[in-house]
C-alpha cells in the first residue's frame, strides 16, 4: 500500500551560497512532525535527472528547495516526461525572483506551513522551443549575466553579484537584427535585448510590471533605443532604480500568448540556465504547473 504522506525533497546544495545545507534539518523536522516520509534528491552535475521522477506515483508532492534555476530543472524534467505533480517551493537560492513575485516567504516555518495546507493553485509557465521556463527567458543584453557570474562571488555577494556582472556587460552594448511575429504583428526590429517574462523580475530588477502568472500571457520587453547613448541611459536607469517605468523611451512592452523570434544565432537564458539558440517559438502554457503554498 502506498503511503500518501510521502514527499520528495529536491535541493541544490550550492543554491544561495550553500545556506540550504544549514536549513535542511529544520525542514525535515517540520514535515516529520506532520508524519511525512521525506525522500531526498540532491541535484549535482553528475545526477541522473530521470531519478527525480522515479516512482513518482508514490509521492503526494515535490518540495523544491533552491532558486529559479533549481525550479527550472525540475519543471523541465516533469514536462518533458509528461508528469504532473504539485510542487512546493522553499526559496533559498541567490535571488529567488519567481518566488518573490509569488510572495513566497523566505521564512522556512511560514512557507512550510502554507505548503502543508495543500491548497493547489494552477499557474502559467513558458515554453521556448522544446524547453520550459518559469520566470524569464532572455536574448541579447544581460543574457549571460546569470551564467557568467562567478559562483564564489555569488556566495559572498548574493544577488548583488548579478549587478556587478551586469554593469560590466554595459560596455558590450550591441544592436541585434531580429524579426518578431505575434498574434497581431510581424515586423523587423533592431534591439539590444529581449526579455520574455512569466514572472515580473530578474535579478530583482522589476521588468515585467504588468506580469501575472495566471493571465495566459507572457510579457515581452524589447530594448530598442534610437542610439547607443540612449541604450546606455536605459540600462543604467533600470540598474540604478531596479525598474522599467511605463512609457520609458526605447522600451517596447508587449503582452502575448505566443511569439516567434528569428535573427542572429546567439544563446538564450532560461531562469539562469543556458537556453536554445534562435529561431525561437515561445508560448504561454496556461495553468501549466500545480503550485502549493501561495
Amino acid at each position: 500500500m502506498i503511503n500518501k504522506k510521502r514527499i520528495k525533497l529536491i535541493y541544490n546544495p550550492f543554491s544561495g551560497g550553500g545556506r540550504i545545507i544549514k536549513q535542511l534539518d529544520s525542514i525535515f523536522k517540520i514535515f516529520q512532525k506532520e508524519k511525512y516520509i521525506v525522500d531526498i534528491f540532491r541535484i549535482s552535475y553528475d545526477s541522473n535527472y530521470l531519478d527525480i521522477i522515479y516512482e513518482i506515483e508514490k509521492y503526494e508532492f515535490f518540495l523544491i528547495v533552491g532558486g529559479d534555476g533549481t525550479i527550472n530543472q525540475v519543471v523541465n524534467i516533469l514536462k518533458e516526461n509528461n508528469k504532473d505533480i504539485p510542487i512546493g517551493i522553499i526559496p533559498l537560492g541567490t535571488s529567488n525572483d519567481f518566488a518573490t513575485h509569488l510572495k513566497i516567504s523566505t521564512n522556512i516555518h511560514e512557507t512550510c506551513k502554507k505548503i502543508l495546507e495543500k491548497k493547489i493553485t494552477n499557474i502559467d509557465i513558458g515554453k521556448i522551443n522544446e524547453r520550459y521556463f518559469i520566470n524569464i527567458a532572455s536574448y541579447g543584453l544581460f543574457t549571460t549575466v546569470s551564467q557568467g557570474t562567478d559562483i564564489g562571488i555569488k556566495r559572498v555577494l548574493g544577488r548583488y553579484s548579478y549587478y556587478l556582472t551586469g554593469m560590466k556587460e554595459i560596455r558590450n552594448l550591441k544592436y541585434l537584427d531580429i524579426e518578431i511575429e505575434t498574434e497581431s504583428i510581424k515586423k523587423q526590429e533592431k534591439v539590444l535585448g529581449v526579455f520574455i517574462l512569466n514572472g515580473a523580475t530578474a535579478g530583482h530588477l522589476n521588468l515585467g510590471y504588468k506580469a501575472e502568472v495566471s493571465d495566459g500571457k507572457l510579457d515581452v520587453i524589447l530594448l530598442k533605443p534610437k542610439n547607443i547613448k540612449e541604450g546606455f541611459d536605459i540600462v543604467t536607469n533600470f540598474l540604478r532604480n531596479n525598474t522599467i517605468k511605463d512609457g520609458l523611451q526605447g522600451i517596447n512592452y508587449l503582452q502575448v500568448k505566443k511569439i516567434k523570434i528569428t535573427g542572429e544565432e546567439m544563446v538564450t537564458d532560461l531562469d539562469g540556465e543556458k537556453g536554445p539558440k534562435l529561431p525561437l517559438e515561445v508560448e504561454c502554457i496556461k495553468d501549466g504547473l500545480k503550485l502549493l503554498g501561495i
